[in-house]
């Protein structure tokens, strides 16, 4: 088995240890250019790069490369369009999994991901327009057939959405099967917070985040421990913020804990880390960083089960008075229990197992139809 990573040294800590060899595959960039807010799936894969035609070639030669090197049975993507493009058309199977950002509804065109905003259908289309101008002309170079559309991005390939259905970040989707988010082991997890911790407040923020000064000013004026662990920061992210209240953690905690002795989580809105919340009932404040977070926290808002700031809504939320009013509010999210309660002792393995057998049997029927021709 053989992983492409984007940074060896990263994927080599965590996959040398299981016998996977590590193979690093950087994305070149494209020339620099400004973007506006994505309005859809089209729209993000522009902003990273495929609107420029030779940085597309360069990218499908270099997967085409590599992928004829390793002559794999089997190819897995973890949102890898480069991969999904050079490989069509290949003899091997194909799947690709991911939650409900990354692994889009197959529309034409790709539907809106601004749930705050009505975007006109003929912008969603020019998006979808523009990508096909540029990345149809190097498939037909490459010997590859081109796109009809951006959803043929997925043509041929077996799709695991690993999320909820309620935690989708697109109107549920009846014609496809959830799932569930993969959970990671505990032995990942490298600390536990102290007993003195219950009934106070955990923070997971990056250090970037917009969100952060204004929350952790907003705890530091209450009287309620708070436990802080910040992505990108081994300490206190400013000497401003600190108070007798907060406490900032040097590792990262066991979620699944956090849920059951924390009177309140605010996350910067990873799918992963809201699930693990989430299934347990914990109440949830989601300060987004960036788009995908925004449109998740929005969607968790709609469905209530969680509460959210948003910037990228015309009516920006105040993340102090948010806050507040979360911390005052005694009866949480009107939705959240019965989702609880729906994956109370739902065991979070299967759905790997369920994966995995599914990709084995897809691996199988190819190899054999090979085999047989």
């Amino acid at each position: 088995m053989t992983a492409i990573v984007p940074n060896v040294e990263r994927g080599w800590q965590l996959l040398s240890p299981l016998g996977i060899e590590v193979v690093e595959l950087r994305s070149p960039p494209a020339p620099p250019r400004s973007f506006p807010i994505s309005i859809n799936y089209t729209a993000n894969l522009l902003r990273n790069g495929f609107w420029h035609g030779p940085t597309v070639a360069s990218r499908v030669e270099t997967w085409r490369d590599l992928l004829n090197r390793l002559e794999p049975d089997f190819l897995f993507c973890d949102h890898a369009p480069g991969a999904l493009l050079a490989s069509r058309g290949a003899e091997y199977a194909r799947a690709a999994m991911g939650n409900g950002f990354t692994l889009p509804p197959l529309s034409t065109p790709m539907p809106s991901v601004q749930p705050w905003f009505r975007i006109p259908v003929d912008r969603l289309a020019d998006a979808d327009r523009v990508f096909l101008d540029t990345v149809n002309p190097v498939l037909r170079q490459a010997g590859l057939a081109a796109l009809a559309t951006v959803a043929s991005l997925f043509d041929g390939v077996q799709r695991f959405l690993h999320v909820e259905p309620e935690l989708d970040h697109y109107p549920i989707r009846p014609d496809e099967t959830y799932l569930g988010a993969i959970e990671p082991p505990p032995s990942l997890f490298l600390s536990e917070l102290p007993p003195e911790s219950d009934g106070g407040v955990f923070v997971y923020l990056s250090a970037t985040n917009r969100f952060l000064e204004p929350v952790l000013n907003a705890l530091k004026a209450r009287n309620v421990r708070v436990d802080a662990y910040i992505a990108g920061k081994t300490s206190a992210p400013d000497t401003s913020i600190q108070a007798p209240n907060i406490h900032y953690l040097q590792t990262p905690v066991d979620l699944k804990r956090v849920a059951v002795r924390c009177r309140l989580a605010i996350t910067h809105g990873g799918t992963l880390s809201a699930a693990m919340l989430l299934r347990r009932g914990a109440k949830l404040l989601v300060c987004p960083e960036d788009l995908e977070k925004a449109v998740f926290g929005k969607r968790l808002v709609d469905r209530k089960l969680a509460y959210s700031c948003n910037w990228f809504a015309p009516d920006a939320d105040d993340a102090a008075a948010t806050l507040g009013n979360v911390l005052d509010s005694i009866q949480p999210p009107s939705g959240l229990a019965a989702f609880a309660a729906s994956r109370a002792g739902e065991p979070t393995g299967d759905n790997v197992e369920e994966t995995v057998a599914r990709c084995e049997g897809r691996m199988e029927f190819a190899v054999s139809g090979r085999h047989h021709d």
